[in-house]
């Protein structure tokens, strides 16, 4: 009799440690979820209507390169790639110093921001040419083209003269 009452507290044991398993792993998805949701359901549940999101446009001062890119803060994301702070893209390491020539702000998504970020990339549809845009004529042009556009016109272009470009107290 008491054999078959240690089985039943054995797998009583095992039941309760497998719910908690699976309670473990509910409450690690949810916050995964959380984590990494779509902007549709972080505008849905507001958690964006607190961030200001920008794409911008660099120029290096070593090079006539240009870089464009899209965040919740340029100052910060700036500093990442003249490499003063951790977490600046592989793309601007070896032209540093970068300045600000360009930013575009008034999204209301990230998603909306990343959409014009690929757009100001790219040529437009039906051009002659397409692929990527290079020069900072040519990328100002297609910025200024875009915030022209429909989908975009509450979005404001900013461009930056360059005596002030590197100055980004705002």
């Amino acid at each position: 009799m008491e054999l078959q009452d240690e089985n039943w507290q054995d797998e009583n044991w095992q039941d309760e440690k497998r719910q908690e398993g699976d309670r473990n792993k509910s409450d690690n998805s949810e916050r995964h979820n959380n984590r990494y949701a779509s902007s549709s359901t972080k505008e849905a549940t507001g958690d964006q209507s607190s961030k200001c999101f920008a794409c911008y446009m660099l120029v290096s001062d070593c090079s006539a390169r240009t870089y464009i890119g899209a965040t919740n803060c340029v100052p910060r994301r700036v500093r990442q790639h003249n490499g003063e702070l951790r977490g600046g893209a592989r793309a601007t390491r070896q032209s540093r110093p970068w300045r600000v020539k360009a930013t575009c702000v008034g999204f209301v998504s990230w998603k909306e921001t990343l959409r014009f970020e690929w757009r100001w990339k790219r040529r437009a549809h039906g051009t002659r040419k397409t692929g990527i845009l290079r020069g900072v004529a040519a990328r100002l042009a297609r910025a200024m083209e875009l915030c022209e556009s429909q989908q975009f016109q509450h979005v404001r272009l900013n461009v930056c003269s360059t005596e002030h470009a590197g100055k980004l107290d705002e």
